[in-house]
């Protein structure tokens, strides 16, 4: 007993032009889960550096004397900064990404 299943036209126009593209595409057999990101990805700590730099702008808004984009981005950096410190506890950092 055979499955069976639906073919979309882009599918079979992969499979027609180019048996490689098709497999890395739709078939999984060349690659499959043999391919793997070339870096690990920081995992984003729940927007907390961006959420500091919005609020930094929010809070400086209509204070004279005082830019509330530099504010924000100052925020921004501290923030990365201790999400930086924190990976380093772990060995996890990654200096030239940072």
């Amino acid at each position: 007993m055979s499955s069976e299943r639906l073919l979309s036209n882009s599918e079979i126009n992969r499979a027609m032009t180019c048996q490689a593209q098709w497999d890395f595409e739709y078939g999984g057999h060349l690659a499959g889960s043999a391919l793997k990101p070339k870096h690990v990805a920081p995992m984003l700590s729940a927007g907390r550096a961006w959420g500091a730099a919005v609020a930094a702008y929010h809070a400086c808004l209509g204070i004279d004397g005082v830019a509330p984009g530099e504010q924000a981005l100052s925020a921004l950096t501290d923030s990365l900064e201790d999400d930086a410190d924190r990976q380093r506890e772990f060995g996890l950092h990654d200096q030239e990404a940072h």
